[in-house]
């Protein structure tokens, strides 16, 4: 029977759970959190699922001592700010085999560093959650790619949060394109740190553009309106494909923009997804989800920049506080 944990109990741990909740395979869950508030939302959430034979056991935590020994997979779904040192912290306590981060994975170069040299040490397979890979419509996309395609991806809406988001992009860009080597501009970012919605976290509006080592080129483009909606348009070869994750309507064209298919695709939530990731990390040591080390090469070359703007706003802290 395989043993899973998730630590950090909130909005996306709780659908992490979810989708454990559907597990074909034998389970003992685990989910930690220091909040007793958060706790109670996934229990809550776990008794919406049905019942589930597979799952033998769970166990509601909120102290470090009342951690397995040992656990095959550990979901780290805590905030940004505060995930290595739980990491650090649930190392000491329990052996771990496989963990996956969910992003942004940390908030700085640094600690990234340290993470990356405690996998090392404790020899801990590790991936990070950018599920845009998953996406069965990128079959779809890439049936029109060849080794010579440019792509060209565009992300437009409001204020959708283009700090703490645009990693998701990024990932799938590399996903498409194999190209995990890029530069962003800022000078078009909006001159003023905006409060993001989630309590102690900030985010940015205006343009970032984004210019990877094999041409492909990325355009993020986040207004100040409330409304956090946004469209994807995705340009390879003669074919241009709309993607509202709103609608869930996939709306392909020709290069005048006249419309060739509307077709309907379900952009599946996470409580449709960690039961599959886990299956295949725990039973084939592999997933479609980007490694620690792929994903730690893009997110340093995004929060590099960001750090530096940030702190030309005149941002105080050490670390970028996006999540």
């Amino acid at each position: 029977m395989k043993k899973i944990l998730i630590t950090g109990a909130g909005q996306i741990g709780s659908r992490h759970l979810q989708a454990l909740a559907k597990s074909s395979f034998d389970v003992e869950l685990f989910v930690y959190d220091q909040s007793v508030q958060s706790l109670e939302m996934s229990r809550n959430r776990f008794n919406e699922m049905p019942t589930n034979k597979s799952v033998k056991k769970i166990h509601f935590l909120n102290e470090l001592i009342s951690l397995p020994a040992k656990v095959d997979l550990l979901i780290l779904s805590t905030p940004a700010s505060v995930r290595l040192q739980a990491f650090k912290e649930i190392v000491l306590q329990t052996e771990v085999i496989n963990v996956l981060f969910e992003k942004v994975l940390f908030q700085s170069t640094s600690e990234i560093e340290e993470a990356g040299q405690i996998l090392k040490v404790k020899n801990i397979n590790a991936w990070v959650n950018c599920p845009k890979r998953l996406y069965e419509v990128n079959e779809r996309i890439l049936s029109f790619t060849g080794e010579s395609s440019i792509i060209e991806y565009s992300v437009e809406g409001g204020n959708w949060g283009i700090g703490c988001n645009a990693i998701h992009f990024i990932d799938h860009m590399t996903c498409l394109t194999g190209d995990n080597e890029y530069q962003i501009s800022t000078e078009d970012l909006d001159p003023k740190i905006w409060k993001s919605k989630r309590k102690g976290f900030v985010d940015f509006t205006g343009k970032l553009m984004i210019n990877f080592s094999k041409g492909h080129t990325l355009k993020l483009i986040a207004t100040s309106e409330e409304i956090p909606r946004y469209e994807l348009k995705i340009k390879v070869n003669d074919k241009i494909f709309e993607m509202d994750e709103f609608t869930n309507e996939l709306r392909v064209k020709d290069i005048d923009e006249k419309l060739l298919e509307r077709v309907k695709y379900q952009y599946p939530h996470q409580s449709d997804l960690t039961q599959h990731v886990a299956n295949e990390i725990l039973f084939k040591n592999e997933c479609k989800l980007p490694d620690f080390k792929e994903s730690s090469l893009l997110h340093v070359q995004l929060l590099d920049p960001l750090m530096s703007f940030y702190k030309r706003l005149g941002g105080e802290l050490e670390k970028l506080p996006i999540t």
